[in-house]
C-alpha cells in the first residue's frame, strides 16, 4: 500500500497515464485519488498489481489517502484496521 501512496503521490516515477484514470466523484465521502477500476477476465490479471490495488485503494478513506506524508499514511496503515489484507502487507517487515 505505501507503494500505492507514493506512485499517486507523485514521490517514485511510474508511468500511470493510461492506467490510473481518475473517476468523477460527486460525494463528500470520496477522495480526490479515486481511480476507474480495471475489470480482469481472468484471475491471474485481476490479482495483479493495479487492478487489485485500485480495487482496495478506492476503498480506502478520505483520511488514509490525503495524509500529509508518508510517514503519516504509515502511520494510519499500521494502527487501524480499516484495511486488514493492505495493513498486514504494508507493515510486514521481513525478519533479518
Amino acid at each position: 500500500m505505501h507503494f500505492s501512496y507514493k506512485i499517486v503521490h507523485g514521490h517514485i516515477a511510474v508511468p500511470t497515464d493510461d492506467i490510473l484514470v481518475t473517476v468523477d466523484n460527486r460525494t463528500r465521502s470520496d477522495h480526490q485519488y479515486k481511480y476507474r477500476y480495471m475489470p480482469a477476465s481472468t484471475t491471474e490479471y485481476k490479482n495483479s498489481f493495479f487492478p487489485k490495488t485500485i480495487k482496495e485503494w478506492n476503498n480506502c478513506s478520505v483520511d488514509l489517502i490525503e495524509s500529509s506524508s508518508l510517514d503519516v499514511f504509515k502511520k494510519i496503515t499500521c494502527s487501524t484496521q480499516r484495511a486488514p489484507m493492505l495493513i498486514a502487507w504494508s507493515c510486514w517487515k521481513p525478519s533479518a
